[in-house]
């Protein structure tokens, strides 16, 4: 038998059940190895076993959310109070008030409310000038109270006012407040009167010096002067030759106006009286005898014979 060839001899009994125990137990210990790896893994077994329940953390504490206080607000400021204001000439103190038009105007203040709402509140002084015309004596103080020129102020003062105000120079206005422009309907000239009366024919300068201000036309009055007699006629209807006979402190006064002259005057008459060879003139400027060259002059016109 030892001789034999190709034959594998055949293994022990009890080896063959010794090979049968080690694979045996190699299987029990990679099987016990799985399960352990499984449980690691955090897995009860196969990959259909459910997934183990995760506590989510809980989050972190915060500090609650803070504000900041708002500031306080600050007080209103008080209204400032408004101006008082006084003129250098008088003691009267003035206030401005909205007036009907919705614009600002200023008005005596009563002592009451100077004393009441205003406290005692001391007036500043008001924007005032002190004018007068360069033909006339009188002096004027005009108060500068906003919206413009009719707004201001116009006031013919007193010596005593003057004085209160300190004497104060006047300068020349080329306009004064109530003054009154016109012109005659015997001439282009023209002339002004001032609130005090004072009349006065102004060169075109002087006009320009008022600002061009417009002016009335008396188309119906004027002077007139026949152009051979010197007596003057101020005229009140130069349509029916309705007038009066005027002097020469008039004439003056009216600021020296220059008279039409013509030869005869709508309305007027030469007469004489019956069997007397003196011939009168009967006109707006005179009622007098005339002279032989007078008569001539007027154009030697037949008299009316009267008695």
């Amino acid at each position: 038998m030892l001789g034999q060839r190709g034959a594998s001899p055949a293994a022990p009994a009890n080896a063959m059940q010794w090979g049968k125990n080690v694979r045996k137990n190699s299987m029990l210990k990679l099987g016990a190895s799985l399960v352990a790896v499984s449980v690691f893994l955090g897995g009860a077994g196969p990959a259909t076993a459910a997934p183990a329940e995760v506590t989510p953390p809980e989050p972190a504490a915060t500090a609650p959310a803070t504000t900041a206080p708002a500031a306080p607000e600050a007080p209103e400021a008080p209204e400032a109070p408004e101006p008082l204001y006084k003129i250098a000439y008088e003691s009267t103190i003035y206030e401005f008030i909205l007036g009907e038009n919705g614009r600002r105007e200023a008005v005596p203040l009563s002592y009451e409310k100077w004393r009441d709402v205003y406290k005692f509140q001391t007036p500043a002084d008001s924007l005032t000038d002190f004018v007068k015309y360069p033909w006339s004596p009188t002096v004027y103080a005009v108060t500068f109270w906003p919206g413009g020129e009719s707004y201001w102020m116009w006031d013919r003062l007193l010596f005593d006012q003057w004085v209160t105000a300190g004497k104060p120079t006047p300068r020349n206005a080329g306009w004064i407040a109530d003054s009154y422009f016109y012109k005659w309907g015997t001439s282009d000239e023209l002339f002004v009167e001032g609130p005090d009366g004072v009349n006065h024919k102004l060169t075109y300068a002087e006009w320009a010096e008022s600002g061009l201000r417009a002016f009335a036309v008396r188309g119906n009055e004027g002077y007139l002067k026949l152009t051979w007699a010197p007596e003057l006629a101020r005229m009140s209807d130069l349509g029916t030759g309705a007038g009066r006979p005027m002097g020469y402190d008039e004439w003056q006064a009216e600021g020296f106006p220059t008279p039409s002259t013509l030869r005869r005057i709508p309305g007027d008459t030469f007469y004489s009286f019956r069997g007397d060879p003196t011939i009168w003139y009967a006109g707006p400027g005179m009622n007098r005898p005339v002279t032989l060259r007078e008569w001539q002059a007027a154009g030697s016109p037949a008299p009316t014979v009267r008695g």
